[in-house]
């Protein structure tokens, strides 16, 4: 699943031809072959077309990651406009952060394009003030090792789903973190007002230290209980001392449930205003509270000293 999935902008947006079908349909207009092109002797042209979408699709991107080289942050903390950049700067949470560019995807600070609006051309130079709003990594539990090759990418998409202990992170933080407290708001909002047509009642029975909620009452199409439900979730919540919720997460009442899907989602207020959530499979469920100890160190871990810098993106 990919990490930002439920935070994206998916509003409608063209792209550029990418195969070479869209780009003989692009470069002539119909399915009809001129007799140059039936000659062969429109070749030149559609080499030059790929080779310039292929530099417009590395621009654009270039000009989304929002890294820096390691001599500039260090100097100055803010980053070059060079591509391929080693770091990605900027402020998450109220904490100035230095993040090694392999170990993230889906970086996007605030005011950058979305989905479906056009690409900026004049990148802002990212500096330690530059306000994250997002980004995702992934990590493999216990040892936290982080994604950060296309080995260990393959390793991950290769591992078996009843078996894998490999974490999928995003984060969210500036204009997207919202108001203090979001994973309470969220649980209250669930546990209120149901999810779909679930409605949740709680266990007597706590399960790894956490309160369980399932899905309440009977499903009148089928007969059968809503927690039978292909698409039903049980809610596990933690409280702190003052009856906050701390913890949420959401688990898939699959068949298989050592493979069935959950969503942990924790912030690590009052230090970082920081909203994470981790998804992995149900059988580790068990771990929930070392996987949320280890991956907030990890996010922690990115923060670096404080470097003067007036100008804030």
């Amino acid at each position: 699943m990919n990490h930002l999935s439920q935070v994206t902008n998916t509003k409608a947006f063209s792209r550029p031809p990418t195969s070479p079908h869209e780009i003989d349909r692009a470069c002539f207009g119909s399915r009809q072959r001129t007799k140059a092109h039936q000659t062969g002797r429109a070749w030149p042209y559609l080499v030059l077309v790929v080779v310039l979408i292929s530099a417009l699709v590395s621009f654009g991107y270039s000009r989304r990651i929002g890294s820096t080289d390691a001599g500039d942050e260090k100097a100055a903390g803010v980053e070059s406009r060079d591509a391929g950049a080693a770091y990605v700067v900027g402020d998450l949470g109220g904490r100035p952060v230095r993040i090694p560019s392999s170990y993230v995807s889906l970086v996007e600070y605030e005011g950058d394009p979305t989905w479906g609006e056009a690409t900026r051309l004049d990148r802002p130079q990212r500096s330690q003030s530059s306000r994250l709003t997002s980004f995702g990594l992934d990590m493999l539990y216990p040892e936290m090792t982080v994604a950060t090759t296309d080995e260990l990418r393959n390793r991950k998409a290769a591992a078996p789903l009843r078996t894998t202990n490999w974490l999928s992170v995003g984060v969210l933080s500036g204009d997207r973190f919202g108001l203090p407290g979001p994973v309470n708001r969220i649980a209250t909002a669930y546990l209120k007002d149901g999810i779909g047509v679930f409605r949740f009642e709680p266990s007597a029975t706590p399960l790894y230290g956490l309160t369980v909620y399932s899905p309440a009452g009977t499903d009148a199409s089928t007969g059968k209980p809503y927690r039978d439900h292909r698409d039903a979730e049980t809610l596990y919540v933690n409280r702190d001392n003052s009856g906050q919720v701390d913890v949420l997460i959401q688990c898939a009442n699959r068949p298989n449930l050592e493979a069935a899907p959950c969503k942990h989602q924790f912030s690590l207020e009052p230090e970082m205003k920081v909203l994470v959530y981790v998804h992995y499979r149900r059988g580790m469920l068990s771990e929930w509270a070392s996987i949320q100890r280890s991956v907030s160190k990890q996010i922690v871990e990115f923060t670096v000293p404080s470097i003067s810098d007036p100008v804030r993106k």
